[in-house]
């Protein structure tokens, strides 16, 4: 019985995740509120998976994430007897980090070509920020009627980046580092 190990090594796959939350209500003159929301999340995935499952290792998926959100609403809110309004503002920061492929160790049908082993991968990122204006009046006009009247504003800003090719591979426990071959 032949065993391939090549990608049975400790940690080949792991997540970690952490966040922030806080949610803060003021009651304001008027018996209007003020409410704040703010959320802060980070996501790190590191995962290799032996994909060929032969004796002799020849590919190897790999994928890793890198992703952290903020997002931040302020909002004012209030009521009389016959109406009820909320205006606010929201921005959301996305950071985002991801590097998927396939590993081709030495001797695979990946590297033959090359003589190397390889990385047949995809990197991409992906920074995402929006900002959001918005208002709502309601008003009841009669007892089954409300006059409603709202907006929203958006503006999202989006960069992106994204490599996609052959690199040098460093060892099957890592994700691309080398340049384009």
């Amino acid at each position: 019985t032949s065993f391939a190990g090549d990608f049975a090594f400790d940690n080949n796959g792991q997540t970690e995740t952490s966040g922030f939350y806080a949610r803060v209500n003021w009651e304001l003159q008027g018996g209007s509120e003020f409410t704040s929301i703010t959320d802060y999340k980070s996501y790190d995935k590191r995962l290799f998976i032996d994909v060929d499952s032969a004796p002799v290792n020849q590919l190897a998926n790999y994928a890793g994430v890198n992703a952290e959100t903020y997002t931040q609403e302020l909002r004012i809110n209030g009521e009389t007897d016959n109406t009820r309004w909320v205006t606010g503002v929201y921005v959301l920061y996305i950071d985002n980090e991801s590097d998927n492929g396939l590993k081709g160790p030495v001797n695979s049908i990946a590297a033959t070509g090359i003589g190397l082993p390889v990385d047949i991968g995809t990197n991409a990122k992906l920074d995402t920020t929006s900002y959001n204006i918005y208002g709502q009046f309601d008003y009841d006009f009669a007892e089954d009627f409300t006059f409603t009247l709202g907006a929203r504003g958006i503006r999202e800003e989006k960069d992106f980046e994204l490599g996609i090719g052959f690199f040098q591979s460093f060892g099957n426990d890592t994700f691309n580092k080398g340049p384009f071959l």
